[in-house]
């Protein structure tokens, strides 16, 4: 069964994601699941990490994290950390930073695997706007430019997070 959660925003540590965390959780059918978190779209931000670890290992998750900008790790061994976790989830940031680094570490076709596989799949903001054939997305972090930007085609359709803000 393929799974796929897209979240427009919200800030975990201010659990606004909580009731949605939970329906994540659960949506593996383990008690403890592992989860990976990709941080890549702020660019392996260690402070972003940390807390995302924090918050999960208090829902009761086994949590692992991969920074892609900063791996060492060859693509085989970067497909056995995706393809063995239960839960991957792709954080917030910018759209093109991480097609950038998901091209750039040739993880598009795992990423793919990887849903098609039944992991569950998870993307708040940015990291929901990869999924989709599009996403719309700030393209320089400062609200001062908005464009349709071309993600993974994993979902059919265009994404649109914090549509508030546009």
């Amino acid at each position: 069964m393929r799974r796929f959660v897209a979240i427009g925003s919200g800030n975990f540590q201010k659990q606004e994601t909580l009731k949605i965390d939970q329906f994540i959780i659960q949506k593996t059918g383990k008690q403890n699941p592992k989860i990976l978190f990709l941080p890549a779209a702020a660019k392996d931000d260690q402070g972003y990490g940390k807390r995302f670890k924090q918050y999960y290992r208090s829902l009761g998750c086994e949590v692992k994290q991969l920074r892609l900008w900063h791996t060492k790790l060859e693509k085989a061994q970067i497909q056995d950390c995706v393809l063995s976790c239960d839960i991957l989830y792709l954080g917030g940031g910018n759209t093109t930073v991480l097609m950038q680094i998901l091209k750039e570490k040739e993880l598009l076709p795992i990423l793919k695997l990887a849903y098609q596989n039944g992991i569950v799949c998870v993307g708040n903001s940015v990291g929901a706007n990869v999924w989709f054939d599009y996403g719309f997305s700030d393209l320089y972090d400062d609200g001062s430019v908005y464009a349709y930007v071309e993600g993974m085609h994993v979902i059919s359709g265009i994404f649109y997070p914090h549509t508030n803000d546009v």
